[in-house]
Order: structure tokens, then sequence, then C-alpha cells
């Protein structure tokens, strides 16, 4: 099994870093007192957001928010969390401020208040080979008997149960897991914006030794 990419151009995304609608003022005079802006992201979007061997968190986001920090004349403090529980620290002011290069979308501005966009990607299809090769428009995915991997609570998410209805949706907790599904061959595919997918491909010789399964005469 290889992996390839297939560009869908269904959605056109808008990533933003997102800040407490209600509560602005509350945030600020939480950031003055502390002398620190505290940034809640996953660290596994690349390439917005990846851990080093190291354990350090790189990507555009973190060099944004460190650049942000910098800017306003404090200290940065980073928690990782996972994609699902972001909001809800964000809203119980847990986080000042959540990047993860984050779709802009009418239900998630009823709560939280977007500061961009910085950035605009589509979503994409990364997937096996046979499939790939398959397709010639992106509603071809719309078929039985085909597994598509997304995290749970993102566009991608809405794509696949709005617009590919007949795929078996399969919900991961992580990017990370749904890629790995993928390299185990327990999905046909995974979708999720095209940054990250166009990285995915782009290291797939990583990402099989990563996986630590047997695909090393694949690499």
């Amino acid at each position: 099994m290889r992996s390839y990419l297939f560009v869908l151009v269904l959605i056109v995304l808008a990533a933003a870093a997102l800040l407490e609608k209600t509560q602005a003022g509350v945030v600020i005079d939480r950031i003055r007192a502390t002398n620190e802006l505290v940034l809640g992201t996953p660290g596994d979007f690349p390439p917005f957001s990846v851990t080093s061997e190291q354990g350090e968190l790189l990507g555009f986001d973190i060099s944004l928010a460190r650049e942000l920090a910098r800017t306003m004349g404090v200290n940065l403090r980073i928690v990782r969390l996972p994609f699902s529980a972001l909001s809800e620290n964000l809203l119980a002011g847990n986080v000042d401020i959540i990047m993860t290069g984050l779709s802009i979308t009418a239900k998630r501005n009823m709560d939280i208040a977007f500061i961009g966009p910085y950035g605009n990607s589509g979503q994409a299809f990364f997937g096996k080979r046979k499939i790939v090769e398959s397709l010639e428009d992106p509603l071809d995915l719309n078929r039985e008997n085909l597994s598509i991997a997304v995290l749970k609570g993102t566009t991608a998410d809405m794509t696949v149960r709005v617009v590919l209805p007949k795929t078996d949706l399969v919900y991961t907790g992580s990017l990370d897991e749904a890629l790995i599904k993928l390299l185990k061959g327990e999905v046909d595919g995974l979708i999720s914006d095209y940054p990250y997918c166009k990285v995915a491909e782009s290291c797939k010789n990583c990402l099989y030794r990563y996986s630590q399964c047997e695909f090393s005469s694949m690499c």
C-alpha cells in the first residue's frame, strides 16, 4: 500500500486563531496580571504545529504565537490539548488563545471570536493509490465500502457526513491516529486540510517508519 493525495474543491477554509468573545477584557487583564500569553494547541497538525523528536513544538502557529507574545511584551506558555478539548478550555479560561489551523464556521463563531483569518486551505483526501487513481471528481469518493478517517468535530468531519454520506466514517482522536490507521490498512484514506495532507504525502518514508508497522519494503 502506498498513499497519495487528491485535492477536494468542495470547501474553502480559513485558518484562524481564537479569543473569547464575551470576555475579551477579562482575558487581556489576565495576560497583563500573569505577564504571559497561554496558547492551546494539539501540536500534531503540520505545517501549523508539529512536535519534534525532542518534544519541542514547532510550526507556523507556534512561530506566530511567539511573535505575538513578543510584540505584547509577555511570555508565551504553550498547553498541549486534543483538538476536541480546545474550545472548552478556551471558554473555561484555561488558555487565552487557541491555534491549530482552525477553520472559521458559523457555529464556532457563536461562542468564540476569530481574530483571523491568516491563511486559506481546501480539503484533501490522502489515501491508497488504487483509490486515488480511480478518482475523476471529488464526489467519486461517495461510495459504499470506502472507509475514511477524520478527526471528529472538524470541517473534514462535516465534509464526509454531508457530501460523502455513503462512505464508512471512522472517527479518530488525532490526525496522527488517522494516519497510522491508513498506514496499517485499517482505513482506505483520511480527509483533512490540504496542508496536512501535503506534508503527509511529502514525508511518506518518515511516516512509514513512524508507524512502526511492516511497511519498510515500501519506503
